[in-house]
């Protein structure tokens, strides 16, 4: 039972990359009961600590900013391009997790991936929104679609 126990929490240690020898550990206190309780207990109450830590440090990050590889876009009917997203967290780390979203479907749509694709004349912004422990962030990217031109020819004389 005690091996048990204390497998689960060298587990546990070990996710914050923590080394636990556990034949070592059962070896030197082995048949001393009140040992093993102690050390059981002084486990359970540092991986306590340890959890408590780690979930307070996640609570505090929050978003700081997110962009977009572009700002403004001009396109034409049926074109698409795909936008990237970066959202920076307070403790310096970044990833592209966002919700994308359009302001006009009829002129441009934008999927999961942040695919645009142009649909007709006008003009949309797509929005890349972040949200993490009640912080919320967008960035914005201003899509105007025109459509290509036709029916033109060069000639030269």
């Amino acid at each position: 039972m005690i091996e048990t126990i204390i497998g689960i929490i060298a587990n546990i240690f070990s996710i914050f990359g923590i080394s636990i020898d556990i034949k070592k550990l059962l070896d030197k206190f082995k048949n001393k009961t009140f040992c093993n309780i102690c050390i059981l207990a002084f486990a359970c109450i540092c991986c306590t600590l340890v959890v408590c830590f780690y979930i307070y440090k996640q609570k505090s990050i929050i978003i700081t900013k997110v962009t977009l590889s572009e700002e403004i876009l001009n396109m034409h009917i049926n074109d698409t391009h795909t936008l990237i997203a970066t959202v920076l967290y307070s403790n310096n780390s970044t990833n592209s997790n966002v919700l994308w979203s359009s302001s006009n479907n009829s002129v441009a749509t934008v999927d999961q991936n942040g695919t645009v694709t142009a649909l007709a004349d006008g003009n949309a912004t797509i929005i890349a929104q972040a949200s993490k422990n009640n912080s919320t962030e967008i960035a914005e990217c201003n899509i105007i679609v025109k459509s290509p031109p036709i029916g033109y020819t060069i000639s030269v004389h």
